[in-house]
């Protein structure tokens, strides 16, 4: 008899569980990803910066910078202004290595590959790594720490690394 109780106590919370994980992936993929990835075809660095917590902390490896809010957001004005400037367009992919939270902090990493169309129409493709934290924050969820580099454990982020990685459509689900 206690086998049963016990199957029916799992089986009634295990959904729940698996439903709250599903909920954290398709809130960030909303209030983060999808936005950042939309404000990046459109050039418009407002929408970028809305995602980004007053209290962030940019970190980009390969150019040993750290910024803060400020800094990042002057950062991503001049860089989408340039942009614009120059007729250059990009899209970015994410894809997924890990996603894990907790009902106000989430922890994600995997890969990028960033697609710049220059005037001509020519393309140049880049892959790199990164890390985030995010903060829910107010009922919304901001990056908090971001991480970006061109490598991975000492090892340049290639196409093949990036496909070997799961999609953000996929639904890499967060673990709680």
């Amino acid at each position: 008899m206690k086998t049963g109780k016990i199957f029916l106590l799992l089986l009634a919370v295990m959904p729940s569980g698996f439903c709250a994980a599903q909920d954290y992936s398709r809130e960030i993929n909303e209030q983060v990803w999808k936005v950042q990835l939309q404000a990046m075809k459109d050039a418009d660095a407002a929408a970028f910066v809305s995602v980004l917590s007053k209290d962030v902390v940019q970190i980009s490896y390969d150019r040993k910078t750290i910024r803060n809010y400020a800094q990042f957001e002057k950062q991503v004005i001049d860089s989408y202004k340039r942009a614009t400037e120059k007729k250059v367009t990009r899209n970015m992919e994410f894809r997924f290595v890990q996603r894990f939270a907790t009902d106000t902090h989430a922890y994600e990493n995997g890969y990028f590959r960033l697609e710049i169309t220059n005037a001509s129409g020519e393309k140049n493709l880049y892959y790199g790594a990164f890390q985030v934290v995010l903060r829910k924050e107010n009922g919304v969820w901001k990056v908090l720490v971001d991480y970006d580099a061109n490598s991975y454990g000492g090892k340049p982020i290639t196409e093949e690394l990036f496909f070997s990685a799961e999609a953000m459509e996929q639904g890499k689900k967060i673990q709680d």
